[in-house]
């Protein structure tokens, strides 16, 4: 382990101390989400749905991990009400110094929420069994599982029992809840030794269907679920659908593995009678000594479901696409010789290859503003 890793630890360490005081004086209902596809969008469903003044008045005050804080810092900093991760200035130096007595005074006399909705990632930095068990969870949500983090932990299948520790960490009284679409349900479901439910579903369709399954277990009214479902208006870079002028894009820019590829390109297919299909899909990263075979696999999902495929990143060569960039800098560059009028448009990879160039790209290339479709 080298030195950064450590101090990522020693500041984890640092903050859960922090972060545990307040669970045990305060005692909120914690919902924890992993998964390898949807878990932001679950998250935030599940907080638009339990901010409603209707769910409000069943179970209170409702806080939720906003962005991507779903780390081993993340996880604690969303417990202790941050909303963005420390920087490396006077900020940073302010949290440290000030952050025992902000979690004295929420832990004794100072508001706190009554729900708090948490994602948990996996990977390199993202420990989900023990924030788990730090976190305490009374409803536990895993979306589904696929190959992610394959270079940490080799398989799919280590991969699942790794997210089922968050299944391990509630308790008999608590609820777990799990989308269908898993390889590995009955693993995950095994862990349990609370009531599991299981949701059928994909993309913003399984969110929706978790969220019902929660309001339902919480005693949310159901026609304030469905209300805050029919409003919600995605998440940005996550299967988000904008209008640019004359060209609709799928915003799914954020990140990406093989599971959430298909599902993205499952969209694109669904879309009726444009004038064109076009999918441009980076590299996917973290996927191990296998990744060139992962991304091969894509190939033919997204031949059927596109008429014009770009590749952006060196393993996107895999993919066999009609062009292809080094790039994302480069295909925004190239944009204008990419796109027709009419054309729907699926921008996907992952976070490192810089995706969302390539949507700023096409937004800029039409002087309307993007509109949420």
């Amino acid at each position: 382990m080298n030195l950064r890793d450590r101090l990522r630890g020693w500041i984890s360490r640092y903050l859960w101390i922090w972060a545990r005081l307040v669970l045990a004086r305060r005692r909120p209902l914690v919902i924890g989400i992993t998964g390898t596809v949807g878990k932001t969008t679950t998250k935030e469903m599940i907080a638009a749905t339990l901010q409603t003044r209707e769910a409000r008045d069943v179970l209170g005050v409702v806080w939720y991990s906003i962005a991507n804080m779903n780390d081993d810092i993340g996880v604690p900093l969303a417990i202790l009400g941050e909303r963005a991760y420390p920087s490396k200035d006077l900020n940073g130096l302010r949290l440290a110094l000030f952050l025992p007595f902000r979690t004295i005074a929420y832990a004794f006399w100072r508001p706190y929420p009554d729900v708090l909705v948490l994602e948990l990632g996996a990977g390199a930095r993202g420990n989900v069994p023990a924030n788990a068990r730090r976190a305490r969870p009374g409803v536990a949500i895993v979306t589904t599982v696929g190959p992610a983090h394959l270079e940490h932990f080799g398989t799919v299948e280590e991969v699942a029992r790794f997210k089922a520790g968050l299944v391990d960490a509630v308790q008999p009284d608590g609820l777990v809840i799990l989308g269908a679409d898993n390889p590995f349900l009955e693993l995950v479901a095994g862990r349990s030794s609370a009531p599991v439910v299981t949701v059928v579903g994909r993309g913003p369709g399984l969110s929706a269907e978790v969220a019902r399954a929660l309001g339902q277990h919480l005693g949310v009214p159901s026609e304030a679920v469905e209300r805050a479902i029919a409003g919600f208006g995605g998440v940005a870079g996550r299967q988000q659908a904008l209008r640019f002028g004359d060209v609709v894009v799928i915003d799914d820019a954020f990140n990406a593995n093989p599971l959430s590829m298909r599902y993205g390109l499952e969209l694109l297919a669904a879309e009726r009678e444009p004038t064109r299909r076009v999918a441009i899909l980076g590299s996917m990263g973290e996927l191990g000594a296998d990744a060139e075979r992962h991304h091969a696999e894509i190939a033919p999902f997204a031949a059927e479901s596109a008429e014009l495929l770009v590749g952006v990143g060196e393993l996107a060569r895999a993919y066999l696409p009609h062009h292809w960039f080094a790039s994302s800098a480069e295909c925004a560059e190239a944009i204008d010789e990419l796109i027709r009028p009419g054309d729907v448009v699926l921008v996907k990879g992952s976070h490192a290859v810089g995706m969302d160039r390539i949507v700023d790209a096409l937004g800029e290339r039409r002087s309307e503003d993007a509109e949420p479709t």
